[in-house]
Order: C-alpha cells, then sequence, then structure tokens
C-alpha cells in the first residue's frame, strides 16, 4: 500500500478529500490529515509518505513551504496542490519545484483520479529495492515490474534488453496503447525478477540471471520478437546490451543497449542485435569517397536500362551506409545530397520549363520520403524509384540530343587530363564546333571551359585528400597548364588555396 497525507485548512474540504475515491482499490492508505503546515511536517517526520495532497493556502505557511521541505530533505514522494488560487505564479513554482498537478477547488473527482494515478506511476513499488535503485541511478522515473517474492535480488547478473517497435504512421495515442500492450504482454511471459519499464523510444526489459552464459539471453529475446510478431503482428529490433554483475553495474548494460540504437535504423523488421559483437559507432565519418558515388550514379543512369539500374542504385546506397558508418542522420543526408547532385546533372541536359519542374517535383518528393524514413530498407528502396522515375523522364526526351550531351561529358571526364580542346570534343559526337558550343551551353548552362575546369578541380580535390603529391604535382596530373592557373580558380572555388583546404578538410575528418 502506499501511504498518503491530506492537508487543508478547512475541514469539510479536508473530510470530502478523504471520501472522494476509493482509496483502498488504488492501493493507498490515508495515514494523516492536516490542517497546518506544523501537522504536515510533524507527519512527515514520524511516518513514510508517498503522496500528499494539500491546500497551497495553509495557515503558519502556504503549501510552497511544504515543497520546499520535501526538496531539502530529499524525501521520495508525489506533491499534489489544490487549491482556490488559480494565479499563473502559483501554478508556476509549484511545478517548477515538482509538483505532480495543481487542481483548483472545488475539485473534480476525475482529474483528481488522474492526477493520483500520475503520482503512483512515478513512485516505486513498495520495498522493492531494485526499483528503488533504477530510480536512483537515474535510469527510470516509474516501472510495471513483475510481481516478485524476492525483490528482484535472486540472481547477481544483469542484461538490459532494449525493444524497437516499428511504428512508423503510429500517432503517440496508438503507440502509448502498443507499449501498454506490450508490457503486460511480455510480464506474463517472462520468469519472476525481470522488470520492464519504459524510457524514451524503447520499452527496457532488465533480465536478472545465475549465469553470463549469452544463448539462454538470445533465446529469451527470440522468444520476444516471436510474442510481439505473433501475438501484436508487429516488427521490432531488440538490443541486448551487456550482462553485468551486481546492481551497481545495471547503468553500464543499459548504456551499452542505448549507444547501439542507431543500429536500428539498419536492422531487418525483425532482429536481434547483440552488444557483444555489434559494429562499433564511430563518431567521425568522412565523406571522401561521396563524390565518386556520386558520379557512379550518374553514370548509372546514362548507361544501364531500367532493370539494372535500380540494382546498381541499391549496391550504391549500401556503400554509403559503410561511409557513413552507421550513423542514421548522416546516411540520408549522403543520400539526399547525392539525389541532389545527380538532380544538377539531369537539369543540365535540357532547359525545357516542363522537364526541369517535373526533375525538380520527383527529387523534393523523394528527399522528404528519405528525410522521414525510419529503416534504411526503406531508404534503398526509396532512392531506386526516385531514380528510375528520373531515368523515365529522360527516356521521354530527345534521345540525340541527351546522347550527344552525355557522350561530350562523358569524354570530358576520360580525357580531362589530357589537352583537349572544344574542337576535340566537338569532333567526338559528330558536330560542328561553332554549333556544338552553342549546343553545349543550351543543354548544359555552362559553356565548354566552364565545365572542363569544374571537372579538373574535382579531381584536384580527390588527389588533394587521397594522395600526398604536392599541389604541382596535382596540377599536371589533372590537365592544367600551371599550378599557379589550378591555384588560381581552386582560391576562386572554395576560397582557400589546396595546402590548406587539404588541411582544413583533415583536421574536421581527424
Amino acid at each position: 500500500m502506499y501511504s498518503m497525507i491530506i492537508a487543508d485548512d478547512e475541514p469539510v474540504i479536508l473530510n470530502g478529500l478523504s471520501k472522494l475515491l476509493d482509496w483502498d482499490s488504488l492501493g493507498i492508505q490515508i495515514t494523516g490529515k492536516c490542517t497546518c503546515y506544523s501537522e504536515v511536517i510533524d507527519c512527515l517526520t514520524k511516518n513514510h509518505c508517498d503522496i500528499i495532497i494539500t491546500d497551497i493556502n495553509m495557515p503558519e505557511k502556504n503549501g510552497l513551504e511544504i515543497l520546499k521541505y520535501i526538496n531539502e530533505h530529499s524525501l521520495r514522494m508525489k506533491t499534489i496542490f489544490i487549491s482556490g488560487f488559480s494565479e499563473f505564479s502559483y501554478v508556476h513554482e509549484a511545478l517548477r519545484n515538482g509538483a505532480v498537478d495543481y487542481l483548483t477547488k472545488p475539485v473534480n473527482k476525475d482529474i483528481l483520479l488522474e492526477a493520483v494515478k500520475k503520482s503512483i506511476r512515478g513512485l516505486p513499488a513498495n520495498d522493492n529495492i531494485l526499483e528503488k535503485k533504477l530510480i536512483d541511478y537515474g535510469i527510470i522515473n516509474s516501472v510495471n515490474i513483475n510481481n516478485s517474492e524476492n525483490n528482484g535480488n535472486d540472481y547477481k547478473f544483469y542484461t538490459a534488453l532494449n525493444v524497437y517497435f516499428n511504428s512508423l504512421g503510429m500517432s503517440r495515442q496508438q503507440l502509448d496503447l502498443l507499449m501498454f500492450s506490450f508490457t503486460a504482454e511480455i510480464e506474463e511471459s517472462l520468469p519472476i525478477n525481470n522488470i520492464v519499464f519504459e524510457r524514451g523510444k524503447a520499452v527496457c526489459i532488465l533480465l536478472n540471471h545465475d549465469t553470463t552464459e549469452r544463448i539462454g539471453i538470445l533465446n529469451i529475446a527470440e522468444d520476444i520478437l516471436n510474442i510481439i510478431k505473433e501475438k501484436m503482428h508487429m516488427n521490432a529490433v531488440i538490443i541486448i546490451g551487456k550482462s553485468v554483475e551486481g546492481t551497481e553495474n545495471i547503468p553500464l548494460s543499459y548504456k551499452s543497449a542505448e549507444t547501439l540504437e542507431p543500429l536500428v535504423f539498419y536492422c531487418d523488421n525483425s532482429s536481434v542485435i547483440n552488444s557483444d559483437n555489434a559494429p562499433e559507432i564511430q563518431k567521425h565519418s568522412s565523406d571522401s569517397e561521396i563524390t565518386n558515388i556520386e558520379q557512379s550514379m550518374i553514370d548509372y543512369v546514362y548507361k544501364l536500362n531500367s532493370e539494372k539500374l535500380a540494382d546498381a542504385v541499391c549496391k550504391a546506397v549500401e556503400q554509403i551506409k559503410r561511409i557513413s558508418l552507421f550513423m542514421p542522420n548522416t546516411t540520408k543526408a549522403y543520400v539526399i545530397s547525392t539525389l541532389n547532385r545527380l538532380s544538377i546533372e539531369i537539369h543540365a541536359l535540357n532547359s525545357d520549363e516542363n522537364f526541369n519542374s517535373n526533375i525538380e517535383d520527383i527529387f523534393a518528393r523523394y528527399s522528404e520520403k528519405i528525410n522521414n524514413a525510419q529503416r534504411f530498407e526503406d531508404v534503398k528502396s526509396l532512392t531506386a524509384k526516385c531514380v528510375l522515375d528520373v531515368k523515365t523522364c529522360l527516356n521521354n526526351l530527345d534521345s540525340s540530343a541527351v546522347d550527344a550531351i552525355i557522350k561530350s561529358k562523358e569524354f570530358i571526364k576520360n580525357h580531362y587530363n589530357e589537352n583537349i580542346t572544344l574542337e576535340s570534343v566537338a569532333k567526338n559526337v559528330f558536330m560542328n564546333p561553332f554549333y556544338f558550343s552553342t549546343f553545349f551551353k543550351k543543354h548544359t548552362n555552362k559553356n565548354f571551359k566552364e565545365y572542363l575546369n569544374e571537372i579538373r578541380l574535382q579531381n584536384a580535390v580527390r588527389l588533394l585528400m587521397s594522395t600526398n603529391l604536392r599541389p604541382s604535382e596535382i596540377a599536371e596530373k589533372t590537365g592544367f597548364k600551371s599550378s599557379r592557373s589550378m591555384n588560381k580558380l581552386f582560391q576562386e572555388t572554395y576560397g582557400k588555396m589546396p595546402n590548406e583546404y587539404r588541411k582544413d578538410t583533415e583536421n574536421k575528418n581527424p
């Protein structure tokens, strides 16, 4: 039973509150009825108290002073204020200092019941040692706990299992109901001495066991997945934290599971992640390879038919996953960046407004969906669909013009480090050089020289970051007439000289 004090200087209200709810059915025993501040303090010093319902306007000192006393003495109890005063200053100060709720007179029965239930949810179960320790560790605020005669102290080992549901499209109310149903289901299925509680996006199951052998824990995790699939018709990912000895190390087990939460994004719909062999979540990522992937994506669109294109795009997104070091937001950002680069490239093929508007709509629509995706598999399929839609638009263009632009760009990318000219590129696509100059500008919004320098600079940056070559050597390998001409263009484009660019980038990605 939880113990409760009621305090009000009006006997009629004090009496009414004591009879307003069926306190026994709520597991609450009224251990004190007080009419002033000193009586409340006397009760608190003599007996344990879990909940206090008090008027804020009391003789001697007001209810806020009671709350101050509770906080100063670190009493683990919940406070509900009731008053005829509804001024914001009282409400604000009460809630700021930890009150559960602030109700105005006359008290509504249903509202009081909700406030009391809210208080109970924030209290540890009576005499449960382990539960109180979890609250002290800061892991939980409230729990649902299996009934246990041994207070969760039968065995010396503990392991945290974090359960993450695929809740895409669910409202907050639906998710709360799902969590409640799952907690009830698990409490019936698991042995005693295990605690189930909600924290953030996960439901955490704290297993109490007698051995560090992981096979039994893995089997329990698989059993939980089966319950979720068969009885709840849902999918989930379970992360198994490190097994620890002693209650003082429970936070380490929970933290080891929580740290791996980003991996949930990359898992199949129903999976178990074992922290003993999970990939490390790294703090730094490098985007040195992303340019190559962006260029590959462009080449796929130009060269592959639709059937092979989807498979190639999915493989490229898998590469992005590796580069982004299992960080979901970075993965999404790289994928969207790649699509943006593709969008710019496709725009350059045709100046038709309707075509470009359609392309913009495709990329905007899919970028938003990718940004909101909850699973990596969704990102991969959405990216493939986006590129296939773009391919369909391209197929509807004047194929001869598109082919000429593609071949021109391909020739430039293959020979940028040579002394190529407008004439040599025009000859490759069987066009008059004067006509080709206008044609290229019309379809790319860049003249031949601008595009050539852009490709040379991109490769200069690649060599700058992937080799130890000096800028003068890089200039020679990328087709610039001299290091001076490369440095000048580099400064104009990136705002800094090559060596400075290399140093700054290395400092950002140590």
